[in-house]
């Protein structure tokens, strides 16, 4: 047990996480300051979460698999991200509402995919 937690703790994997939840909180402090709905808490997930799966789907390689004999798996780390921008255009879709002729919620929804955007950056290193 204690060599997962030092492989989680290591600079390959803690150290983006670390620094993503950070940059998500920065994001998220700022539009808290400014009265918006999606806050501290909502950015810094996404930012986290978006470098969680990314770092997840970059190291396919050392999930333990039991494989027929012969048989070979072909992956695709980058159909991560598309996964990740794709659920949180949902979400962004989720904060946009129109009342009469004007739009709200467009901002929210773009801080929240470069949230997104910046945590698969740092999943990638």
């Amino acid at each position: 047990m204690s060599d997962y937690l030092a492989q989680f703790l290591s600079a390959e994997i803690g150290l983006p996480l670390l620094a993503s939840l950070i940059t998500g909180m920065l994001i998220g402090i700022d539009r808290e300051v400014q009265g918006k709905p999606a806050g501290l808490r909502t950015h810094a997930l996404v930012c986290l979460a978006a470098t969680l799966l990314t770092l997840a789907a970059a190291q396919q390689e050392l999930w333990t698999l039991d494989l027929v004999p012969g048989t070979q798996i072909v992956s695709d780390p980058t159909r991560m991200a598309h996964g990740i921008l794709t659920g949180i255009g949902f979400l962004g879709a989720g904060v946009i509402f129109r009342e009469g002729p004007s739009v709200h919620g467009l901002t929210t929804a773009a801080s929240l995919w470069i949230s997104a955007a910046l945590g698969i950056v740092y999943g990638v290193g």
